[in-house]
């Protein structure tokens, strides 16, 4: 797969405060959005971790990354099914991790290749 460069930016509220958006994104998604990209904090990330309208996935400066960090070093995990549900359900919409029922109220994720990939772009 192709390599793209994306970017930390900024934007302006309507108030005309700047505001920085952490959430990488392309220079397209960064120009429609009438935002300045951060050039100190740009990446070359996998085009398989943007979305359709050009931004990553997941926001790493997130929680949901911290989770998908030390699921990667252990391989996958079983925990409460309510453990974190949010952050996990994000990761799993992402593509980034599988859950499955492991036992009632038992949670196993798995983390995917495509959360591996993710790590070693943006988290390494």
């Amino acid at each position: 797969m192709a390599r793209v460069e994306v970017f930390a930016f900024t934007v302006r509220d309507h108030t005309g405060k700047v505001i920085t958006i952490t959430k990488l994104a392309t220079a397209e998604f960064i120009a429609k959005a009438d935002g300045a990209a951060i050039l100190g904090k740009m990446r070359k990330v996998d085009e398989s971790l943007l979305d359709r309208f050009g931004q990553v996935v997941l926001d790493p400066a997130t929680l949901a990354a911290k989770l998908l960090r030390e699921l990667d070093a252990e391989g996958e995990a079983e925990a409460p099914s309510g453990l974190n549900r949010r952050e996990m359900a994000t990761l799993a919409q992402a593509g980034l991790v599988t859950a499955s029922m492991a036992a009632p109220g038992l949670t196993r994720y798995c983390i995917t290749e495509r959360g591996r990939q993710f790590v070693r772009d943006l988290l390494s």
